[in-house]
């Protein structure tokens, strides 16, 4: 199919899913991105109201060329910043990975940082913060490591210690070296944890994610500031590797 007839058939078609396949497998060699065919494309994405059906077309796109895909980008980049559930953003973003990683770099690093920040602040699901900043390290660490002061802010203010646990562990699947940088924030509210068994599934749960960070939580646990005396003996005994199975 050459590039006319192609683009006739992407102006006929309502579904961007099938519009990047399309692309993907009717093009021949596109050598280089086309500039009508790029236009009709963005148009068509314009006028789609799923994020992340639009993603999944520029993921096809990125399958079959590079460049094309980057000049799709404009397209969604507003669309995902501005959504309100993280967590399809962050779906957006592991979409594109898995088609090219250049191009989720290209996506990630055109995003405005404060409007991220934003984001973060006003999300009260902490997975999804936690889901957020693991899939942004896809696409570029730099960008993910600016998130984390901002993780810190939410944690500090958080009470529900499981929340704070899982966002963690999120995060060290993303990058191991931004959930160290958690350890101090996340160990004083293990701290104030009443339940032994408590702690020890806490720390457990954050060992999925990275048993380094774990560790570290684990070597950060102050006695002296458990809530009762039954809690402190039993973090002596963690310190010491006197209880097994935990990390």
């Amino acid at each position: 199919m050459n590039l006319e007839n192609l683009k006739n058939k992407i102006e006929a078609e309502e579904d961007v899913v099938k519009i990047g396949e399309y692309v993907r497998t009717g093009a021949g060699e596109i050598k280089e991105s086309p500039g009508d065919l790029i236009t009709v494309v963005k148009d068509k994405l314009k006028s789609e109201e799923d994020i992340l059906k639009i993603c999944e077309c520029i993921r096809l796109v990125s399958l079959k060329n590079k460049e094309f895909a980057v000049s799709l980008i404009p397209a969604i980049k507003d669309r995902i910043e501005t959504e309100k559930d993280i967590g399809k953003a962050g779906e957006c973003i592991i979409k594109i990975t898995h088609g090219n990683l250049e191009v989720a770099e290209k996506l990630v690093k055109s995003f405005d940082l404060e409007k991220l920040k934003q984001g973060i602040e006003e999300e009260e699901d902490f997975q999804k913060i936690g889901f957020r900043v693991w899939s942004i390290s896809l696409g570029s660490v730099d960008v993910a490591n600016k998130l984390i002061p901002v993780v810190k802010n939410k944690i500090k203010i958080e009470d529900n210690i499981e929340k704070i646990v899982e966002c963690t562990r999120l995060i060290a699947l993303g990058n191991e070296k931004f959930s160290e940088k958690l350890i101090p924030v996340v160990k004083t509210k293990i701290e104030s944890e009443e339940n032994l068994g408590r702690i020890c599934w806490y720390i457990q749960r954050i060992s999925e994610g990275s048993r380094k960070t774990a560790s570290g939580i684990l070597d950060c646990l102050d006695p002296d500031k458990a809530k009762n005396p039954g809690v402190k003996a039993g973090i002596i005994e963690l310190k010491k590797g006197s209880i097994t199975g935990i990390i």
